[in-house]
């Protein structure tokens, strides 16, 4: 019999997303040999196993960015992001689906902190309020559109590869928010 734990749980659950399958009390339950019960002291229902879930993979991708302190810049975050989500397709899904269908389950600590880390690279980047801001609403809907996008198949045209028009797209939106930011 296995030794539950929290961790091992929402380890389960990822393995679970990854093989597209639901991280639901059963699935977990049956993938760990244990009743779906046995899960009930770790989490109260299966939103807050969810929930759990998404803060853990944010808690990945935080600590990702982090360790690439030898290319701290906004362009190269930016482009982690994006490539770590585009290479765990399913789970970027799973992310994306819970905080736009239950945003109140994910503990907001994580969002956040990814925030702040945007943000503090923003405030490195650009010297006036009105254009980190713009900065920040433009590049979050930017890189979260081409990760939905790119997910969802939506770039089916190889004329142009996805990397090659999410690279224009980055490029060209920075040199536009710098030449913003040197008029203010």
């Amino acid at each position: 019999m296995t030794k539950l734990n929290r961790q091992l749980i929402i380890q389960t659950g990822k393995e679970l997303i990854r093989t597209d399958q639901q991280p639901t009390f059963s699935t977990i339950g049956r993938r760990l040999g244990v009743h779906s019960q046995a899960l009930y002291p770790y989490f109260q229902n299966q939103a807050a196993l969810k929930a759990a879930i998404v803060n853990d993979l944010l808690a990945q991708l935080i600590s990702f960015c982090q360790k690439q302190a030898k290319n701290p810049g906004l362009h190269a975050q930016l482009l982690v992001i994006r490539s770590q989500a585009l290479s765990h397709p399913r789970l970027a899904r799973f992310v994306l689906n819970q905080l736009q269908n239950a945003p109140a389950m994910v503990t907001q600590d994580k969002l956040k902190e990814l925030r702040d880390l945007l943000h503090d690279l923003l405030v490195k980047t650009y010297r006036h309020p009105r254009v980190r801001l713009l900065a920040s609403r433009t590049l979050r809907s930017l890189v979260i559109g081409n990760i939905y996008n790119n997910i969802n198949g939506w770039f089916t045209d190889q004329q142009l590869t996805t990397d090659e028009s999410f690279t224009a797209e980055l490029a060209g939106t920075l040199q536009w928010l710098k030449q913003l930011d040197g008029k203010e």
